[in-house]
């Protein structure tokens, strides 16, 4: 196994969120002479048949209202109104159930990030003893933390949201040592926290989580430490459950991932792996881009660049990648340019060839 990178001591919607929708369940009562009855509920968050309304009263009574909408992941259909009363006016039909959306709801390629046109851009350099401050300013100017580095220059952070607008965000920040790495993991997944980029230097595990403000839906999160023979296995794996790798490091104690999903679901994802040298970065990003997978986590050490991307399973999606190398001098414009190019930076990397930056818009 090749002997990781170990960096210097540094110093520090969202797409469409999860909507809870009531199952559909028994019909409504028929309506009497007077007023018809009200619509079947939608149906279930997952393919659920909404019920269909009562009807309406034998006289004059008007039918059932419209049928509730439908489940928010894949959409059954929603119930249909009551007929109609014989004299004033017939009830209105329930509406059909959403088609199943072409991306997850919570799409976590995007870390939490709902892929725009433009987008405004944070990016901050400082010492670890800025970090909690440094991410509650993110947290609270809408910016999702979509990549960071560390190394002699501190801890580099890149925060993304689309432009003009300010999503409301919770921030988790954790910085701890190997043996506190599965409890932590666990920690910001059941409190519905995404751990979205990390880093490690002589400091530890630097760890950032976000989520929509005071939500509660839990995530489930697999914490991989692994050596370079089982990226490959360790990524089909990983995928074949459902989980988006959504950051990594890369050290002496080898690989470390970080893999979310939401609570209680197994989406179906593709994985692709790369572990290349600097001569193959552009066409790796590429070939990336043209099958529809976002690099979601980039590690570098003395085996080259490692890189994992992930698309919903079978997506016709097409993306245009944007691949920046640079000094630190150039970061603020290189940020700058992702951003109003409508590229979301999603993942970064540093080594003796500078800052290595991924980004990806629909095409």
């Amino acid at each position: 196994m090749e002997t990781g990178r170990k960096w210097a001591v540094g110093t520090g919607l969202f797409a469409a969120l999860l909507s809870a929708v009531a199952c559909g369940t028994s019909n409504d009562a028929p309506g009497n002479t007077n007023n018809g009855g009200s619509a079947g509920t939608a149906g279930n968050a997952t393919s659920g048949t909404g019920t269909t309304g009562g009807s309406a009263g034998s006289t004059s009574g008007a039918g059932g209202t419209s049928a509730g909408t439908a489940g928010a992941l894949t959409g059954g259909s929603a119930g249909s109104g009551g007929s109609g009363g014989g004299l004033p006016v017939g009830g209105e039909g329930g509406a059909g159930g959403a088609p199943e959306p072409a991306e997850m709801p919570l799409d976590l390629t995007t870390k939490l990030v709902t892929l725009s046109a433009a987008y405004d851009v944070k990016l901050e350099q400082g010492t670890g003893a800025a970090l909690d401050t440094t991410a509650t300013a993110y947290a609270t100017g809408g910016y999702v933390i979509t990549a960071a580095v560390s190394n002699t220059a501190g801890y580099t952070t890149w925060g993304f949201k689309p432009k003009d607008t300010t999503p409301l965000l919770d921030v988790k920040l954790a910085q701890i040592t190997g043996a506190s790495l599965d409890t932590t993991a666990t920690q910001f997944a059941t409190g519905g926290f995404v751990v979205t980029a990390a880093t490690t230097n002589d400091a530890g595990y630097t760890i950032w989580g976000f989520k929509p403000k005071d939500s509660i839906a839990a995530f489930d999160v697999k914490l991989s430490q692994i050596q370079g023979a089982a990226l490959d296995t360790s990524a089909t794996s990983l995928a074949n459950e459902g989980y988006v790798v959504t950051a990594a490091v890369t050290n002496a104690a080898g690989y470390t991932l970080w893999s979310f999903k939401p609570g209680g679901t197994t989406p179906a994802i593709d994985v692709k792996l790369a572990q290349i040298s600097g001569a193959e970065l552009d066409t790796t990003a590429a070939a990336f881009a043209a099958g529809g997978y976002i690099i979601t986590a980039a590690v570098t050490n003395a085996a080259g660049y490692t890189l994992w991307g992930f698309k919903p399973k079978a997506s016709p999606r097409v993306l245009d990648p944007k691949l920046m190398q640079g000094t630190g001098a150039e970061l603020d414009t290189t940020a700058a340019a992702y951003a109003t190019g409508g590229f979301l930076l999603t993942a970064a990397t540093t080594n003796t060839a500078g800052y290595t930056t991924w980004g990806f818009k629909a095409k």
